[in-house]
């Protein structure tokens, strides 16, 4: 796979997940060929059971991951809980939450874990146990304190062109990528391109709004 994908983090094999990979600021360097199979891992089985057996002090069987699949509030809170067992996955986390959004390059996707005091970032491997993972880093550190990222890691060559046939696909990245901005770009930019992108984001919002729209009071209210 080396050289065929595009890693936004950095070139990773599999013997460098589920440990510290790069900076959470750290961009693309590797490619991997678009083909006809999208699904996660190459064509491997995602594992999703609910389990019924629990060990003493076992963390919760529900696990809080932030995504970047638009609704109607914050962004900050977008999440889905999903339910896990013994023998459930990463994949089969990653596979749960974006066949409720119809995404074809389910490829593209993987699970970051934040440890958000220090920053230190962990990208886990699909084939890695979600209770293996809790076990491993929420016994060390309390639980409110790691964060888990459902983020697009690799891109297709000429994604642009793919993603326009997977809707899902493309709007989770601009709003993966939006989030980033705001959250480590926006306060260096210079005014008057924060102004064009401010331009483009309300286009963006109101293509489908008619020109007498923002007559209504609500809808300046919902502008600023």
């Amino acid at each position: 796979m080396e050289g065929l994908y595009q890693d936004i983090s950095r070139v990773s094999f599999h013997t460098d997940y589920d440990r510290h990979l790069a900076h959470s600021k750290g961009m693309a360097t590797a490619y991997l060929e678009p083909n006809s199979n999208h699904t996660l891992g190459g064509g491997a089985k995602a594992r999703l059971s609910a389990g019924t057996e629990r060990a003493p002090g076992a963390p919760d069987r529900v696990l809080k991951v932030f995504h970047h699949f638009e609704n109607n509030s914050e962004q900050s809170t977008w999440s889905s809980n999903i339910r896990h067992g013994d023998a459930t996955d990463v994949r089969g986390i990653i596979q749960k939450i974006v066949d409720n959004h119809k995404v074809k390059h389910v490829a593209c996707f993987g699970l970051r874990l934040t440890h958000v005091p220090s920053g230190d970032i962990h990208w886990l491997h699909p084939d890695l146990g979600v209770s293996h993972v809790r076990e491993r880093y929420e016994q060390n550190r309390p639980q409110d304190e790691w964060r888990y990222e459902l983020r697009i890691r690799y891109l297709p060559k000429g994604f642009l062109k793919q993603f326009t046939e997977d809707k899902p696909t493309l709007n989770y990245f601009y709003q993966q990528v939006k989030n980033g901005y705001m959250l480590e770009t926006a306060d260096q930019v210079d005014q008057e391109i924060a102004l064009k992108l401010g331009c483009l984001e309300i286009r963006r919002f109101y293509r489908e709004m008619r020109g007498n729209a923002l007559d209504k009071k609500s809808n300046y209210e919902l502008l600023e």
